[in-house]
């Protein structure tokens, strides 16, 4: 079974399928299927596998998201910090640092809603900084498209931290549409 640990990691701009499939095949993954995606919801993704003699020690999924605006890997097994840090020394990937950094000064409204987005596909376990400056977008922000997007961007990682802020929204965020998007998340969020 490939269930924890895993490990994302965003894929830098530029980089393309054929980039990703190079890098697995160099890395001895085997292509176990495609998933064509509908280019508007639903994002192409490949899963790529490395067997060893009877299990998987890590399996590899590379997604492209329209939702999210990045493209980046899901690596899972065992051997997952390894692997990412194998596919590291072949694809141009973000460090957590680095997205960090991009969602702290980010300016354009576009920027801001793809920092985010990264930021948080990027942390798979809980993270102190990211619930801050996602919390920070989603209740400062002027923009109520921006904290909107901030909801969303919760929504990637169901951390219980986001359950208050998510409860703050909802009772006064003076968009009507943020607050809809919190309480539809709070509506299927897990209890701690």
């Amino acid at each position: 079974m490939l269930g924890p640990p895993q490990v994302c990691a965003i894929l830098r701009p530029g980089t393309t399928r054929a980039d990703v499939e190079a890098a697995a095949a160099g890395l001895e993954f085997v292509h176990v299927e495609t998933y064509p995606g509908d280019d508007n919801k639903v994002g192409y993704e490949q899963l790529w596998a490395r067997p060893n003699a009877t299990t998987p020690t890590a399996a590899v999924n590379y997604v492209e998201s329209p939702l999210a605006g990045s493209h980046y890997l899901i690596v899972r097994g065992i051997d997952s910090p390894r692997t990412v840090a194998e596919f590291a020394g072949r694809l141009p990937l973000f460090t957590q640092d680095q997205l960090l950094d991009a969602a702290l000064h980010a300016t354009a409204h576009d920027d801001q809603v793809q920092a985010i987005n990264r930021l948080a596909i990027g942390f798979v376990e809980h993270d102190a900084a990211v619930v801050t400056v996602i919390r920070l977008y989603a209740t400062e922000a002027a923009n109520p498209l921006l904290r909107e997007a901030a909801v969303n961007a919760m929504g990637f990682r169901a951390w219980p931290a986001f359950r208050p802020i998510l409860e703050h929204i909802v009772a006064g965020d003076p968009a009507e549409n943020v607050r809809q998007r919190a309480s539809l998340l709070l509506a299927h969020w897990p209890r701690s």
